[in-house]
């Protein structure tokens, strides 16, 4: 397991364009743990946080595109997550999920979502200026909630 955590810290290093990506441990009804790129089993899922800094990186990602990982400050079970590959998820007051996709490019983004197979309309605005990302309340499109970087 050591080998495997080293070998996973030297490929984000290696590639810094993945550093955003999440990658979850994951242990079947054997026991046997294994680690994932896709969410597993809700019961036997633990997300691990990696943080790697990369020279090639920088900030300019963080400033200029609503790629990343945020948080409501006020009710911090709200979260929301936008990786560079189109995915989206996010997480309401109770810490319930919805996944989906989104696209677009500064001032023009689109969301598609869904929740336990329903889709939601979810209206998103970013920022680049505060680095604030805005969502609407997944099918409320009139009520923005504001999320900060992580």
């Amino acid at each position: 397991m050591k080998y495997l955590l080293t070998t996973l810290v030297l490929f984000y290093a290696v590639n810094p364009s993945l550093v955003a990506a999440k990658v979850y441990k994951c242990k079947d009804q054997s026991g046997k743990t294994t680690y994932k790129s896709q969410p597993c089993d809700a019961k036997s899922q633990v997300e691990l946080k990696t943080k790697i800094k990369s020279e090639q990186s920088g900030d300019t990602q963080a400033s200029d595109s609503p790629i990343g990982r945020w948080i409501n400050e006020k009710k911090t079970k709200m979260t929301a997550s936008l990786s560079s590959g189109g995915s989206f998820s996010m997480t309401d007051h109770e810490g319930t999920p919805l996944q989906g996709k989104w696209s677009g490019s500064t001032g023009n983004y689109k969301i598609k979502a869904s929740f336990q197979g329903i889709d939601m309309g979810i209206k998103m605005r970013y920022n680049v200026n505060t680095d604030t990302l805005l969502l609407s309340k997944p099918g409320f499109a009139s009520s923005m909630v504001e999320y900060k970087r992580r």
